[in-house]
């Protein structure tokens, strides 16, 4: 890595014990592919393990629930989401689109991101 691009992250490290302006989402959990979906009986997508976020909360996402498109791509992998927040900046937004699978009800919401400062 050249130090032209390491030096502004060990600042930031250093100064603030994160690096500033990166997004987070506020959840943490696991893709699921739709061979294990099919056998938990879920939808394919993004399993929500838990919540770290007024807005995730605020929008109705629960524990348990998937995610399935972030931004109307659909979420085919785990970098798939991590992508998508990692190209916005704090106070940005993101629309996903969610499946709950204890009521069969799919939905979608539009989230506020949070600054990630690595912190659960």
């Amino acid at each position: 890595i050249p130090i032209n691009t390491a030096q502004p992250i060990i600042s930031e490290l250093k100064q603030y014990g994160y690096v500033k302006d990166r997004a987070a989402l506020g959840v943490s959990g696991q893709y699921i592919d739709s061979m294990t979906a099919r056998f938990y009986g879920l939808t394919a997508g993004f399993y929500v393990y838990s919540i770290s976020s007024q807005y995730v909360t605020a929008a109705g996402i629960q524990k348990g629930d998937v995610i399935t498109k972030v931004d109307n791509k659909s979420v085919t992998s785990q970098s798939t989401l991590a992508s998508a927040i990692a190209a916005k900046k704090p106070g940005d937004s993101v629309t996903l689109a969610v499946a709950r699978a204890t009521t069969g009800k799919t939905f979608t919401v539009t989230v506020k991101l949070l600054q990630a400062t690595g912190k659960s």
